[in-house]
């Protein structure tokens, strides 16, 4: 997690959102030392939606959000610094990265999609394929 945290900082350095389990003690020691606002999410066991939710409610006012997960040991500065760059060209857009084998994050959430943002995540099969049914019946419409 500090190295992932230590990227960000460099690349990103906005306020920088922790979202933590109850008594992540472990996680906490790994950021001392660091600039970064912890998140506890108590509702972590129902999926990663709840962490997203989190960060947003922590993030309201920011013009974007960078979900970044600490699970990427493939992730480099100049990855980030791209994926910004390209927000900064299209701040209205979701811009999302792959790095590695990780689909889908890191990704830049700009503000107008944070009420979206329970629609937009997937956490379970039976999400995936809600949100498969709402993207058809968007383009039937």
């Amino acid at each position: 997690m500090r190295r992932t945290l230590v990227i960000a900082r460099q690349v990103a350095p906005a306020k920088i959102i922790v979202v933590l389990p109850r008594r992540a003690v472990r996680y906490r020691a790994e950021a001392r030392g660091l600039d970064v606002v912890f998140a506890t999410n108590p509702d972590r066991a129902l999926g990663l939606s709840t962490s997203v939710r989190r960060a947003i409610a922590k993030a309201r006012f920011s013009s974007a959000l960078l979900l970044l997960p600490v699970d990427l040991p493939a992730l480099q500065g100049h990855d980030l610094a791209r994926l910004v760059l390209r927000w900064r060209g299209a701040r209205r857009c979701v811009i999302a990265r792959r790095i590695g084998n990780q689909g889908g994050t890191p990704l830049i959430l700009p503000r107008w999609l944070y009420s979206r943002a329970p629609e937009i995540t997937v956490d379970t099969p039976e999400d995936l394929r809600a949100a498969r049914n709402r993207a058809w019946r968007a383009r039937v419409a």
